[in-house]
């Protein structure tokens, strides 16, 4: 971490899930002994926390912010089969 590397990915999904017309994005995390970081990444990166669910959630009306310094672009997904 600390590379905007999940920060980026975030920004991908959102975004993947807006064109595919979903209207939220959630990650539920599993708390373990190594999970903490995962925890504090995501209470950082502005999703809702449901703590009562461990549920994190992004309503997908919001465009998820990209890193400053970090360029996209767009690629064409094959359907893998």
């Amino acid at each position: 971490m600390g590379r905007k590397v999940e920060e980026t990915m975030l920004a991908v999904v959102v975004n993947q899930a807006r064109v595919l017309g979903l209207r939220q994005v959630s990650a539920v995390y599993v708390p373990t002994a190594k999970n903490k970081p995962t925890l504090d990444f995501f209470k950082r990166s502005g999703f809702a926390y449901d703590e009562a669910a461990n549920t994190f959630t992004w309503a997908t009306n919001d465009l998820y912010p990209v890193p400053d310094g970090i360029t996209l672009e767009a690629a064409r997904l094959e359907n893998i089969s």
